[in-house]
């Protein structure tokens, strides 16, 4: 018995070492495997990092050329030079067909493109045209246009030097060139002109304001820049980027300057407009209003709603069309500034009630009034245009183009020095409304001298383009002088009150009703778009409401927005084909 109990213990020696080896195998296998799993996750979050970091780098990229691709952009730092694209005289007015950034003939897509390459600090000068065997060679554009980039008629130019290093202490972006195209209809693989064919490979596409996009010349694919609703052209923007680990990331975008909203009249509303008191609408400029001269009935110049003064030797004469003067100066016929078409003094898809204004075409040129104020135009234009067919504008889509980002909330445009809102809005309520209010709100800043002298173009102010979130049936409300300039588009209703003054235009999805008197006028050089009515319910003489169409007004300051984003993607890069 004794001995079999020691033989079965002499037979269990070595057990618990075997056990304790295993699990030190065990043990050491997971822990192993744990930085085998850890190294490997190191890998990919680095891995992850690099390529993260080229993918932003390649839409920093995209982001400069969608900066300078703005006509007469500002600097991008204080004190650098302007780095704008565009050459210094597509600045005074939005590009057409002809599109000046592509100075080669003809202005087709194929075979034009526009580089900006950086370099680095650490990397030689390169073209991404020139050397196939070259990391950064441009083999995409062969994919795009079925041709090599050798081939194409190009222009280089330099990156920001914000962007390249250039700037103490900024460090140098890994994006190594963008590339700019005009975009075409087989670029895009959609049938553009509706002819069950997508074959237009040379003529450029156009981005309207409904958010459609058409070829250029085609029908319903206007280039007038004086066009109701304008269109503009379609670049593609491609970005490398390679960040000094050979991590890359090739993005692609689609962008076009804002649309420019051009009212069809000083003001402009789809429901109907009420009129009375002291109302001036100007279509035209300058007004030729009826006067006396030595005996007998003349026809003079009148300014911001005035019937016009007659010096005693009989100046400012007018006399009939080519020979019409006004001042001693040939007059124009255009807008406020000298260069849009004439418009329609007061247009609306409803009825106008104007009080004690005709609502008959006025043959005679004069102002069409026999009270204090003044609605004028020249043919074929109507003074007062009521029961237009086809308004020509969507607001919904209108307001949701205008929408932040692409626009600055109201409330976030404060006082510089206190830091205070000027508009500051409720609460929301059930229906999704609410009201704001700004007293001596300054939503932008003024020209000098204001108001902007006839037959000018301001360039001295400090445009806003702001966005009042107020709800479709919510309230803006400004009063006690507020001004700005720039674009103030309302969500919902706008009500004015006593001195209001601004330079730009007014988008509004509801109504506008001016009221209030006091001794300051209301002036609004530029134009208003109303989705409903406007009203005018001054009568006080002292408050009088001037609405002057000015093309300059509001075009200039909505070409100079960045532009805006129609489409992106990530893309593969393209090899050559190996041996």
């Amino acid at each position: 018995m004794k001995r079999a109990s020691l033989v079965r213990v002499h037979k269990e020696r070595g057990v618990a070492l075997l056990i304790s080896i295993f699990a030190l195998v065990l043990i050491s296998g997971v822990a192993v495997s744990l930085i085998m799993m850890s190294r490997t996750e190191s890998a990919l979050n680095a891995n992850y990092q690099r390529n993260v970091k080229a993918f932003y780098a390649g839409q920093a990229g995209l982001e400069e050329a969608r900066y300078r691709l703005v006509p007469c952009a500002p600097p991008a730092f204080p004190g650098a030079q302007p780095e704008s694209l565009w050459p210094p005289t597509a600045c005074a007015v939005p590009p057409v067909s002809n599109d000046p950034l592509f100075s080669f003939a003809p202005p087709t897509v194929v075979g034009q493109a526009l580089y900006i390459v950086n370099p680095g600090a650490l990397d030689p000068a390169f073209d991404p045209r020139q050397n196939p065997n070259s990391q950064y060679y441009d083999w995409q554009y062969g994919v795009e246009f079925g041709e090599s980039v050798t081939q194409a008629a190009a222009r280089v130019v330099p990156s920001s030097r914000i962007m390249n290093g250039s700037i103490a202490n900024l460090p140098p972006l890994p994006y190594k060139w963008v590339r700019i195209n005009l975009k075409s209809e087989v670029m895009g693989g959609l049938d553009l002109d509706g002819d069950g064919a997508v074959n237009e490979g040379l003529t450029p596409v156009r981005a309207q304001g409904n958010d459609t996009q058409c070829i250029t010349n085609k029908p319903g694919c206007s280039t007038d820049p004086n066009s109701t609703i304008t269109s503009a052209p379609v670049y593609r923007v491609t970005a490398l980027a390679i960040d000094p680990s050979g991590s890359e990331r090739m993005v692609q975008a689609e962008v076009a300057m804002p649309p420019v909203f051009n009212p069809n009249g000083a003001i402009s509303s789809k429901a109907g407009v009420s009129i009375n008191g002291n109302f001036n609408a100007f279509g035209a400029w300058p007004p030729i209003v009826s006067g006396r001269c030595a005996g007998k009935t003349i026809q003079t110049c009148g300014y911001y709603g005035s019937k016009g003064t007659v010096e005693p030797d009989c100046s400012q004469p007018y006399a009939p069309p080519p020979l019409d003067t006004c001042g001693g100066k040939p007059r124009s016929h255009k807008d406020y500034c000298d260069v849009g078409d004439a418009v329609n003094g007061v247009s609306s898809a409803g009825q106008i009630n104007s009080g004690n204004y005709d609502t008959v075409p006025d043959t005679t040129g004069s102002c069409k009034t026999t009270g204090a104020g003044c609605i004028y135009t020249v043919d074929p234009n109507d003074a007062l245009a009521p029961k237009q067919s086809n308004w020509p504008y969507n607001m919904d889509e209108i307001i949701s183009q205008y929408r932040p980002p692409n626009t600055e909330p109201i409330t976030n445009v404060k006082d510089p020095v206190t830091g205070v809102p000027y508009v500051n809005c409720g609460t929301y309520d059930q229906a999704g409304n609410r009201k704001c209010d700004g007293q001596d709100a300054k939503l932008g800043t003024l020209p000098t001298p204001w108001p902007v002298p006839p037959n000018t173009t301001a360039t001295n102010e400090n445009p806003k383009y702001v966005f009042a979130e107020t709800g479709p049936e919510g309230v803006l409300k400004l009063t006690g002088g507020s001004s700005g300039s720039g674009l103030l588009v309302v969500e919902g209703n706008l009500e004015i009150q006593a001195g209001f003054q601004w330079y730009g235009l007014i988008v509004v999805r509801g109504v506008v009703s001016f009221s209030g008197g006091g001794a300051t006028p209301t002036n609004v050089i530029g134009g208003i778009i109303a989705g409903e009515s406007v009203t005018n319910a001054t009568t006080t003489v002292g408050g009088s409401v001037s609405v002057i169409y000015s093309s300059c007004a509001y075009r200039n300051s909505v070409i100079e927005q960045p532009l805006r984003y129609l489409g992106f993607r990530e893309i593969s890069r393209p090899r050559p084909a190996g041996p």
